[in-house]
């Protein structure tokens, strides 16, 4: 998580290299610029698929990012189409999840801690991996991301 970290009227370009990973990001505040074309980010909350090279970003104003990295497989199991098409490219977070509303972004921008951002995507991408996969065993994902269970087996 990025917070509001330039001073008022400052300009930082971040470059974004290739990780090997897909990232579900949300910008909250002002969104970046990618520098070579110009264009915003598309939306506040975006998938970026896995790339081949690097892009530049152009960070200004008032700017919160929350980001969550998954391997290229672990995301196949929340969203309907094939984890290729997201490759070089990012897109708005509604175009790959249907089921997907502009009131998680609410909800995520208004949470008063990261702790309780970090809840909320989780119940979300839990509510997505129900839907997609009903058959998975769910008590199982539960209890790997529920960190009161890490603190019991101490």
């Amino acid at each position: 998580m990025i917070e509001n970290v330039l001073a008022y009227g400052e300009k930082h370009i971040q470059r974004v290299v290739p990780s090997g990973l897909i990232e579900l990001s949300f910008y909250f505040g002002d969104k970046p610029q990618v520098v070579e074309n110009q264009k915003s980010v598309l939306d506040h909350a975006v998938i970026t698929g896995q790339l081949n090279g690097y892009h530049d970003l152009l960070v200004t104003g008032q700017l919160s990012l929350f980001s969550i990295a998954f391997y290229p497989h672990g995301l196949a199991d929340f969203i309907e189409m094939p984890i290729i098409e997201l490759n070089n490219s990012t897109v708005p977070l509604n175009d790959v999840l249907k089921q997907f509303s502009s009131q998680l972004v609410d909800e995520l921008d208004n949470a008063e801690t990261f702790e309780k951002r970090i809840q909320i995507i989780e119940q979300f991408l839990l509510g997505c991996l129900a839907r997609n996969r009903p058959s998975y065993n769910h008590e199982r994902m539960q209890h790997s991301i529920n960190p009161s269970s890490i603190l019991k087996k101490s």
